[in-house]
């Protein structure tokens, strides 16, 4: 009788403690999963520092690697051109920006022959980034010059090696990739992989 209820209360013990971390690892995914509906719904704050440097700040996500995977294949695809391995990135980080600069001259008398009534639009460049017009009205010229471009940043790990095997972190990487460093940013973003059980 005595065995009996000793092995009963080790199987109710162990059975409890199975269910306490259990409960403790659901509690864990409802808080992320919780911060991750806060941030999807939040703005993204735009603002300028002392200086006068633009800048934003933004809640992170975080995700576990297979949610990355069915969520968002560009990053994912962008990450593979990078030859980069999934598994091994910690963060990836995405932020657009624009640069946008009207201006206005006055015509030099040198280049006045007659008198423009009416408006003259002139496409001077445009490609995928840029694009800057002009405007003739009368003696002087008003235009405008806009620039758009995506930042990419992933940090990533780079494990140990001791002959043909590979084990834990013995550095993190980054990699940024931008076609224009000197833009105002509109938008960023930020995810953080978590290496949770599934």
């Amino acid at each position: 009788m005595k065995k009996t209820l000793l092995i009963y209360a080790l199987l109710t013990t162990a059975l409890l403690a199975l269910a306490s971390g259990e409960r403790r690892r659901l509690r864990t995914e409802n808080q992320r999963l919780g911060q991750n509906i806060s941030t999807l719904t939040s703005d993204v704050e735009l603002y300028r520092t002392r200086s006068g440097a633009s800048a934003a700040e933004v809640r992170s996500l975080r995700l576990k690697q297979s949610e990355l995977e069915q969520l968002n294949d560009d990053l994912r695809n962008q990450i593979r051109e990078l030859n980069i391995r999934l598994r091994r990135v910690n963060s990836i980080a995405t932020a657009a920006t624009q640069t946008e600069l009207t201006f206005e001259a006055r015509l030099p008398d040198s280049l006045r022959h007659r008198t423009i009534t009416d408006s003259i639009r002139l496409p001077l460049y445009a490609d995928t980034w840029s694009t800057l017009q002009a405007t003739l009205v009368g003696d002087r010229i008003e235009g405008r010059f806009l620039s758009v471009d995506t930042l990419h940043q992933v940090v990533y790990r780079i494990p140990r090696r001791f002959l043909f095997i590979r084990y834990g972190t013995k550095e993190l990487r980054q990699v940024i990739t931008s076609s224009n460093p000197h833009t105002r940013l509109v938008y960023s973003s930020h995810i953080t992989l978590e290496r949770m059980r599934e």
